[in-house]
């Protein structure tokens, strides 16, 4: 992923690195088993990667020591090392459930959704944007990680956000990806904002789409996907305004004025160098229904939250975050699609069904994929040069060096995506 992968904490520099998935092969198709009635979904996790395991001949690593499990679970919930008490505290407790119980109280710390909403501001935010403005959008994101809003209504909030900057955080997801302004006497026709930059974005990170081909052709791999979805999806974002200028002003303004881009249609040019046309058009042909007379962008967040693949690309996302290596074939990019396709299809559907039906609750999401017994192993390395394994390049640590080499108990840690 380009700017917005979800970042991993460098865990081999802890010492304590969760990357057994490194070492599995691609997996046959039809080695699909019944699954137990009642299976919960870090009971899923465990069946599907045991099987696929024995399947292949892999020999998983031992279980992570007490305090290696503790320097892993710190780093990804909070951020931070744990102390030299907080791992002792584990190690003395008897109960067979205390990993459980750890990793239940660490996402109920607030440390947890401050961590997790830096994470996602570096994965929805442009690496240049104006420092002021990110710390804003942090602080909102992190207010509902901590309300436990459910995911779907977090993008919806970003996707529809009006308001004021130092009002409504949300705002600066639109803002901070708004593209190229359109000249006045063009803006009634199309808008004020070419928009593209967001509607590239939120194929991407929301869909597992890949629009950002799709803004000057059809897709290369996926016929299904042509140019026309891109800027049908585009229009609903083109009635967004922009009041103030950044260049000069603290405070913007984000508003739907219906007095741009009245008619809802978009003009692109072809590759062929002829001009065409497309209305309010979300994928499939999608558009208003009949009397909806809500802003575009509310329609549009609807759209997006009930598509088919919204729920298995924010599950995959995770996992990548917490495993280091995310659920599709390909793991250097984040489309899901026909030539990117999971490598456990039961899994990951399982793990969206269940995600879906827990109402998008992301602190649930983590919990099971940590209480998993994959998390919970020990390191093993990828065979580099068999295209049949996984690979993951390891992120750089950033800030706070000496004590991340030393790994000084309680030191906090930021990360940057690897090159």
């Amino acid at each position: 992923m380009a700017r917005s992968v979800l970042l991993r904490l460098a865990s081999s520099v802890l010492a304590i690195p969760t990357m057994l998935l490194m070492a599995l092969p691609v997996p046959a198709r039809d080695e699909a088993r019944p699954a137990p009635a009642n299976e919960t979904p870090t009971q899923l996790i465990n069946r599907v990667l045991a099987n696929a395991w024995k399947d292949n001949k892999v020999t998983p690593p031992k279980r992570t020591t007490d305090a290696e499990f503790a320097r892993k679970l710190y780093a990804d919930l909070l951020g931070r090392a744990p102390t030299a008490d907080e791992i002792a505290a584990l190690e003395k407790e008897k109960a067979d459930d205390k990993r459980e119980k750890l990793i239940s109280r660490l996402l109920g710390d607030k440390a947890w959704a401050e961590h997790w909403a830096a994470i996602g501001t570096t994965a929805l935010l442009p690496s240049d944007y104006n420092p002021v403005y990110k710390t804003q959008f942090q602080k909102w994101l992190a207010g509902r990680f901590a309300a436990g809003t459910s995911y779907a209504e977090i993008v919806k909030a970003m996707v529809s956000a009006t308001g004021k900057t130092t009002e409504n955080g949300a705002v600066h997801f639109i803002l901070a990806n708004i593209g190229t302004a359109i000249p006045e006497d063009k803006r009634g026709d199309a808008g004020q904002f070419d928009m593209a930059p967001v509607t590239s974005q939120t194929g991407r990170v929301f869909l597992g789409q890949g629009f950002q081909c799709l803004a000057c052709h059809a897709h290369p791999f996926t016929a299904e996907l042509r140019q026309r979805d891109f800027w049908g999806v585009n229009a609903f974002f083109r009635q967004a305004e922009r009041v103030g200028d950044p260049a000069v002003a603290n405070v913007l303004e984000l508003k739907d004025n219906p007095k741009l881009n009245t008619d809802g249609i978009v003009r692109f040019n072809r590759r062929t160098g002829f001009m065409d046309a497309t209305g309010l058009n979300f994928l499939n042909g999608r558009g208003p229904h009949g009397e909806d007379e809500r802003p575009r962008r509310a329609m549009l967040a609807d759209f997006i939250v009930r598509h088919k693949t919204f729920a298995p690309v924010a599950v995959n996302r995770t996992w990548t975050t917490l495993l280091g290596r995310g659920m599709l074939e390909n793991a250097g990019m984040d489309e899901l699609c026909d030539f990117n396709e999971p490598l456990y299809p039961e899994l990951l559907t399982g793990l969206a069904i269940a995600f879906q039906e827990q109402g998008y609750d992301q602190k649930k999401l983590i919990g099971w994929i940590c209480n998993s017994d994959v998390y919970q192993l020990n390191a093993t390395t990828a065979v580099e040069d068999d295209k049949n394994f996984f690979q993951v390049k390891t992120p750089q640590i950033v800030g706070f060096k000496n004590a991340i080499e030393s790994c000084a108990p309680g030191a906090k840690l930021g990360v940057v995506p690897g090159k």
